[in-house]
């Protein structure tokens, strides 16, 4: 879609955004994932042998959605009645992972942030930790990021 793509809106309804463009994927601890940090382009093709976490990565990021929109309880229920499941090596004590997700904010939407700042970038972390047998939020956030120079770029002057 090109950036800045709206829906015709008719009275009453509600403007279609385009999707944000997910740049991002982190997962720490997450069921086989002991530590994942995958930065994705526009267009992304996950390859490798069975059992390597690719369905595993894509889950991260519907775990976050069911978390965001349906809450913690969803989330985990969705998946396993035994939260230790969800952890990497299912350890007895320190149950826990993290998750992170960047995405592009689309142009539409950067128009409503102040343009000095030149957010590019939407980034959420999450924390998930066992409590008293209860899946708890241990740390949260959401920050707003300018943009980056690209990797290859050479360093400003």
């Amino acid at each position: 879609m090109p950036a800045g793509w709206q829906a015709p809106a008719t009275p009453g309804s509600p403007v279609a955004l385009p999707p944000p463009i997910i740049r991002r994927v982190q997962a720490l601890g997450y069921r086989c994932l002991r530590h994942a940090d995958v930065r994705l382009g526009e267009f992304q093709v996950l390859v490798g042998p069975n059992a390597s976490g690719k369905s595993t990565l894509l889950d991260a990021i519907v775990f976050l959605r069911d978390f965001v929109s349906g809450g913690l309880e969803d989330a985990v229920g969705s998946r396993t009645k035994n939260f230790q499941d969800l952890v990497w090596k299912r350890p007895c004590q320190d149950l826990g992972f993290e998750l992170a997700i960047e995405v592009r904010i689309p142009e539409s939407l950067r128009a409503l942030l102040p343009a000095e700042n030149g957010f590019e970038t939407f980034r959420y972390e999450v924390a998930i930790r066992e409590s008293d047998g209860t899946p708890r939020i241990a740390s949260e956030r959401a920050t707003l990021e300018p943009q980056r120079p690209p990797r290859d770029a050479p360093p400003p002057v």
